[in-house]
């Protein structure tokens, strides 16, 4: 199973989050399969490629500070398929959706980790 993860440290609100989320998923060809306060998964849909190379993405919310001051957001990528070579399918949706949260117009990234 191939996993990737990915940090961002985002000044904004809990409101606007919510709001941007979505179209970051929507242009990386991810579909909401469930939503919560502090939580979205998102699946790809399915055409492109095999359904072992189908990939899930977990989104964590998490406010941090007293006053909320940034949101962080953990990004979870994984899909079936044995990372057998450097550049998968996986790992490339994971830079798919780094790409596409640090090119959002409105986000301003205070630092962002990959692992």
């Amino acid at each position: 199973m191939a996993r990737y993860t990915c940090t961002f440290a985002i000044p904004c609100s809990q409101e606007q989050i919510t709001q941007w989320l979505p179209q970051i998923l929507q242009v990386c060809n991810l579909a909401i399969v469930h939503s919560g306060e502090d939580y979205i998964l998102a699946k790809e849909t399915p055409g492109q490629v095999s359904f072992t190379e189908l990939v899930s993405v977990e989104v964590l919310v998490e406010e941090v500070g007293v006053n909320a001051e940034h949101i962080n957001l953990n990004f979870i990528v994984r899909n079936e398929e044995l990372p057998l070579k450097a550049n998968n399918h996986c790992r490339h949706m994971s830079e798919q959706i780094s790409q596409a949260v640090q090119s959002h117009k409105e986000i301003e990234t205070l630092s962002y980790v990959t692992g």
